[in-house]
Order: structure tokens, then C-alpha cells, then sequence
């Protein structure tokens, strides 16, 4: 609140400031006292009558006199001179002050002749300091000449302001904003002697490479199927093929060379309603002596996969599921023997892509975590075992071991059974999926085992894709023997 001491307060504050201000200011220049040159030649001074004072005699001029002509002429006027620059200060500065008349004859006498030439005029002022009170007077003084006009023109021309690049309006200011230009930078000439070619800042690294490492170039050569008979089925840069393809062929013409070769077949069954998938079981003496080792039992047959829709068959390889199946037992010598006799009977064989290591075949998992060979699952105990899939029409193909197992082959239902078509059908050799009968237990190779062993450049997303048909065939397979 605004209370009567505050405001005669903040008034005397601003009287105070006010006549601070007023007598701190500069006096302007049109009340500052004229500067006038001092000359020696006399002046003449009027005194007013009104102050009291006797006013000396005004000096009057000699008068000529008059001739027979009556011309007159008046006398010269002698006029000091003065500095141009003053001249032109005090021309500027000194106020105009009005001259009493004189009598009539002085001012006959001091008015110039008509004829005479026009000269300039200027007052000064001269102050008396023994005569108080009393107003001096300008008299008019004549000039011989006038200032040039160079004179007046000198003066101090301020530098032109450039204009601005941009005008920014802010409430009822307006700022003027000048974009400064950026500096250019200089060129810079360079001179190499001595080798200019383009390699001169080149960093050339040795080529290192780890162990067992091939290169692209190789690797693509060997996704391509080899046609080279001395390679087919084996090993090429440590890697081997699962499976063999061929030229197409018709189950029974499949099945009548396979007999003509010397291999038994087991079963024919068809994969799909189509049946447009055929899978053949074949085995042989070697095959099943090769198996009679105790747990070794799913190495006692090979198959061989009719493709109507990509007219093609596939065999599985007996090099790479004797390495893998038979772990410490591989026999290199029985596994090629084998090899032979498939492509002599399947000529124009070749490669196929799904291919792996062939030193890690014996201790083969999909990654890790995932089981091995030995880690098989059960799904049924018993002595009857056999005798309680006797008449089961799911049971494919039953066959004997030397060591008194006994293989069995099974098929799933149509929607267990389908899980090749996610994942690619020119390995679904895999079916009928193979059952060890022995010694009172019944054992399956783990699906998750199976399936990727089976297809070796399985991905994981693929593998994710069918994630519950490993539950499913263990549970198809233990209902077998319910």
C-alpha cells in the first residue's frame, strides 16, 4: 500500500535526482558567449541614453563638398581583418541585435555610396566592465571580401553504414542482425615426389586365417553337388553329405534295383494322402551285423526316399549315419564297401547340400544343451513287448538283430506325420521313425536328436516351427505299446 510517507519520500528522492541531473548536464551551445577575435583597430561603441549615462559623440564621416556636379562620395572605411575560421563561427553564433538610429546627418555620412561595392557585415560586442548597468551595442563592421566556398563545405563526412542482412521486430524494438561471412579457407597446394601412383597411403595386411578355415569361394563349390564319382558319399574337406540324390525313379524301379544290388527291402509307405512321398527300408548282412553291437540297433537300415514333386530320390549316406550311429564301432572300410554298392547301383548320384563334419558326427547335437546319441528315450518296458504291437497296423516293418533285438518301424498320425513339410521334404527319408526293441525296453533316439541329424543345416527357426513334434512322437510312440 501506498502510504502518505512513502510518497513524500520518493518525492524528494526525485527532486534530488532532478536537480542533480539539471546541474550535472552540459550547457547547450546556444547559450554559451560568443567567441569574437580581438582586432587593434578601434571600434566604435554606442551607449544607450535610457540608462542615464552620457553617451560620447558619434564620430561622423568627412563630408565632401558638393561640386558643380553635386556627387558625393563617401569616405573609405578601413575594416579589420579577420581569421576565416572564426569569421564563420562568429557569423554563426553572434545574435542579431538592433542598432538605434542615428541623426540624420551621421547617417548621410556613414551610409555607403550606391556605387560603392556590397560588402558583408558583422557586429561585435564588447562588454565595459567600469560602466555597470549599462547595455553595449553592435555596430555594423563591413568586410572587404567573404570566406571561400571551400571553407564552408569542410567537414567531417562520418563513414556509411552498411545495411543489415536482417531486421527482427521484437514488441516496438526492431534489431538489426549482420550475418557475418565466413572465412575461406586457403588452397593449399601439395607436390609428391617421387612414386604418385594411387597406393601411397595403402595398408596391405597379411592374410591370416584361422585353423580349418575355408574360404568362400570353396564353400560355394562345395554346396554344389560334386559329380565326381570318387567324391560322392565321402568325405570332401572335412565335410560329408547326408544324403545322395538321383534321377528320379518310380518306387517298384527303385525298389528292383535295390534287389538287384543285394539289399532286402523292409517296407514301402507312402508319407502323404498324395503319396507323393515313398519311402523305401532296406538292409543287408552287413548292415545288420554292423548293428548286432548293443546299442547300435538303428544302424541296421538305410533309406531311400521317391520325390514326385521334385522328381528325385534320396538316399541316406551309409558314411555319414555309420559315423554317426555307430560311435566307436566305425568301421571305415564296411561303411565305403556300402557306399560302393549304392552307387554302383544309383548311377549319376550327387552330393546333396545338408552336409557336416564329419570328425563331429559321433558327438552330433543340434546346439548345446541338446541330446546326443546315447541319450535315447524310452517308452516302453516289458518282457511282451513285442507281442504287444503284434497286430498294430502302424507298425511298418519289423526286423531281427544277431544280438536278439529287434528294429521296428512305425508311422505317425497325419498330423504328427506332417512336420516334414515345414522343414523341407527331400529328407523325410526319416520316416517310418525307427524303434529299438532290447532287453526288455523300448528305446527311440531322441526327436530332437533324430530330426536334426537327419537334417543337418536345420535352423532355428525351423526348429522353433515344429518345437512340439518331439512331445508328440514320444507320446505316439509310448501309446504303441498301451
Amino acid at each position: 500500500m501506498r502510504s502518505p510517507r512513502n510518497v513524500m519520500l520518493f518525492g524528494i528522492v526525485l527532486l534530488i535526482v532532478l536537480a542533480y541531473y539539471y546541474m550535472m548536464r552540459p550547457t547547450p551551445p546556444s547559450m554559451q558567449h560568443p567567441v569574437v577575435p580581438q582586432s587593434t583597430s578601434p571600434k566604435t561603441e554606442t551607449v544607450s541614453p535610457h540608462n542615464g549615462a552620457q553617451s560620447p559623440p558619434p564620430v561622423a564621416a568627412p563630408v565632401a563638398k558638393p561640386s558643380a556636379k553635386k556627387e558625393t562620395h563617401a569616405a573609405p572605411v578601413t575594416v579589420p581583418k579577420v581569421p576565416e575560421k572564426k569569421k564563420h563561427e562568429t557569423a554563426a553564433n553572434t545574435p542579431k541585435v538592433m542598432q538605434p538610429e542615428a541623426p540624420s546627418s551621421t547617417r548621410h555620412a556613414t551610409t555607403p555610396d550606391a556605387t560603392a561595392p556590397h560588402v558583408a557585415q558583422k557586429t561585435h560586442t564588447k562588454k565595459r566592465s567600469h560602466d555597470t548597468g549599462v547595455t553595449p551595442t553592435k555596430t555594423p563592421v563591413s568586410h572587404a571580401s567573404t570566406p571561400p566556398q571551400s571553407t564552408r563545405r569542410a567537414a567531417h563526412t562520418a563513414p556509411k553504414k552498411s545495411k543489415p542482412d536482417l531486421l527482427v521486430t521484437v514488441g516496438k524494438r526492431t534489431i538489426e542482425v549482420t550475418v557475418p561471412k565466413p572465412i575461406q579457407a586457403p588452397k593449399v597446394t601439395l607436390s609428391v615426389q617421387g612414386n604418385t601412383g594411387s597406393d601411397i597411403h595403402t595398408i596391405k595386411f597379411s592374410k591370416r586365417f584361422p585353423p580349418d578355415y575355408v574360404p568362400l569361394s570353396q564353400r560355394k563349390e562345395r554346396a554344389q553337388p560334386s559329380r565326381s564319382s570318387t567324391h560322392i558319399g565321402g568325405v570332401n574337406n572335412g565335410m560329408i553329405s547326408a544324403h545322395l540324390r538321383g534321377k528320379f525313379m518310380e518306387p517298384d524301379a527303385a525298389a528292383a534295383a535295390l534287389k538287384k544290388a543285394g539289399f532286402t527291402l523292409l517296407s514301402q509307405t507312402a508319407l502323404d494322402p498324395q503319396k507323393h512321398l515313398i519311402s523305401l527300408v532296406f538292409t543287408d548282412p552287413e548292415l545288420i551285423a554292423m548293428a548286432s553291437n548293443p546299442g547300435r540297433g538303428f544302424m541296421a537300415s538305410l533309406r531311400l526316399l521317391v520325390d514326385r514333386e521334385t522328381q528325385q530320390i534320396s538316399i541316406t549316406n551309409p558314411m555319414y549315419f555309420a559315423k554317426a550311429f555307430m560311435q566307436a564301432s566305425f568301421d571305415p572300410t564296411k561303411a565305403k564297401a556300402l557306399l560302393r554298392r549304392v552307387t554302383t547301383a544309383f548311377p549319376g548320384l550327387e552330393n546333396a547340400k545338408d552336409s557336416s563334419k564329419f570328425q563331429r558326427l559321433p558327438s552330433f547335437q543340434f546346439m548345446s544343451g541338446m541330446p546326443h546319441y546315447q541319450e535315447m528315450a524310452t517308452v516302453a518296458r516289458g518282457t511282451n513287448l513285442l507281442h504287444r504291437i503284434q497286430k498294430n497296423p502302424n507298425v511298418v516293418f519289423r526286423q531281427k538283430l544277431h544280438n536278439g533285438a529287434t528294429l521296428i518301424g512305425i508311422r505317425f498320425t497325419k498330423r504328427t506325420q506332417a512336420f516334414v513339410k515345414k522343414i523341407g521334404t527331400k529328407n523325410a527319408a526319416l520316416l517310418p521313425y525307427p524303434i529299438l526293441i532290447e532287453k526288455g525296453q523300448a528305446k527311440i533316439l531322441d526327436p530332437r536328436y533324430y530330426i536334426a541329424v537327419m537334417y543337418p543345416l536345420l535352423q532355428m527357426s525351423e526348429f522353433m516351427s515344429i518345437a512340439k513334434i518331439p512331445e508328440a512322437i514320444i507320446q505316439e510312440s509310448t501309446q504303441l505299446f498301451e
